[in-house]
């Protein structure tokens, strides 16, 4: 069998160098879910929590039919990326069932 060849399993395929155009096999690692949750804290990128205050905030401030409607102005007031503040404008990844 080649290296770097193979099933995984459960497990997920994580990168050391976190270059998105570095394919380095050796740059590769496997890991659980746990360990691809960590390693994604310890490189200080996603996992920001929206409060039902902020989503409604976001969802009465955004605007879809200006061009990027403030997007930048308010992923960089809450934390989170852009395409977030689309999603959560959308309803996509935040639904507010009252």
């Amino acid at each position: 069998m080649k290296p770097f060849v193979g099933p995984i399993g459960d497990n997920f395929v994580l990168h050391r160098c976190d270059v998105r155009a570095c394919y380095n096999p050796r740059h590769l690692f496997l890991g659980t879910q746990a360990d691809n949750m960590t390693d994604m804290a310890k490189k200080g990128r996603g996992g920001k929590s929206l409060t039902r205050e902020q989503v409604g905030e976001i969802r009465r401030v955004y605007n879809p039919t200006k061009y990027h409607s403030g997007t930048a102005a308010l992923a960089r007031r809450f934390g989170v990326g852009r395409n977030t503040i689309k999603r959560v404008a959308r309803g996509i990844t935040w639904r507010i069932d009252d």
